[in-house]
């Protein structure tokens, strides 16, 4: 059966807000040197020729600097590897978006002051609390919107012949069909609505609420009271998230920082088992053989 969407999403990402007129796109030439060494000449031509009413605001030094901190990671490199045929994002900084943080739109991938306004707190390797920085904050957010490019822009992909992001969103829903226990993660789909819910969302305990509620005899209902399984990783755990935004959040966890990265190792064990070896093996084996195929032809 196909699924339906969340009951309710986090509104972390969303449409870019109506855009300034008058705004201009704005890039430092050492930026511009250091991006191409990172993202390379083309990605970046497609950035200074994007639309100036969609940029609102330029990115500053240090912004710049945390872009190629980004792009630079392992990990993100990667993934353009494996998925190559996927076209180049193009980032933009804007002032607002209707209340997120951070917007992915097609290729278009937005970033808003609130990145700034908003503190989490890590704990570190020894389970030291740890409060973000800045530079924290900005990668966590470009970082939290690079899962959604890759989600959309690999959903033609068919998972069964190539390993996306999507597999690991239907291994968030349906973890027994991965020899895991069910709800490990939380997430189930309600077996009358059909739709895809969190065991922490409050109206699973609502019987007023059909759609949502979930039946103590039943087996998602002792799952639930048994407490068995994994929280989620973002704001408020299980009311305003899907499991899309989920993920997002776990790859912004297990790459912004030292600190982020134990923090997910420590509460989220499982995602980040999960992740770890999407990054660790399903990638790496991906891109050898794309380069295999390469040599053979």
């Amino acid at each position: 059966m196909a699924l339906k969407k969340a009951l309710v999403r986090h509104p972390q990402s969303r449409q870019p807000a109506k855009p300034h007129p008058q705004a201009q796109p704005h890039l430092r030439e050492h930026s511009i040197i250091r991006l191409q060494q990172i993202i390379g000449n083309q990605a970046v031509q497609r950035l200074l020729s994007a639309p100036p009413q969609i940029q609102r605001k330029k990115f500053s030094t240090q912004e710049y600097q945390w872009i190629s901190d980004v792009w630079d990671l392992p990990e993100i490199r990667l993934m353009f590897q494996a998925y190559d045929k996927i076209p180049d994002p193009i980032l933009h900084r804007v002032v607002a978006l209707d209340g997120a943080e951070g917007s992915t739109s097609g290729v278009n991938i937005s970033i808003a002051d609130k990145s700034y306004s908003e503190r989490s707190v890590y704990q570190d390797a020894s389970g030291n609390p740890v409060t973000t920085t800045d530079e924290n904050e900005f990668k966590s957010t470009l970082l939290h919107e690079l899962f959604h490019f890759f989600f959309n822009e690999t959903a033609h992909i068919d998972p069964t012949a190539l390993i996306t992001p999507s597999v690991m969103q239907t291994m968030l829903i349906y973890p027994d069909k991965f020899g895991q226990n069910k709800g490990a993660y939380g997430w189930f789909q309600h077996p009358t609505s059909g739709y895809i819910l969190h065991f922490d969302l409050s109206q699973t305990s609502n019987i007023l609420s059909s759609d949502a509620y979930v039946d103590p005899e039943t087996t998602l209902g002792k799952i639930k009271s048994s407490g068995a399984y994994e929280s989620s990783p973002m704001p408020q755990s299980g009311e305003s998230i899907s499991p899309e935004e989920d993920l997002a959040a776990v790859m912004g966890l297990y790459l912004t920082s030292p600190d982020s990265r134990a923090t997910l190792k420590a509460q989220y064990p499982k995602r980040y088992k999960m992740i770890s070896g999407y990054f660790d093996r399903v990638l790496p084996s991906i891109v050898q053989q794309k380069k295999k195929e390469a040599e053979q032809d």
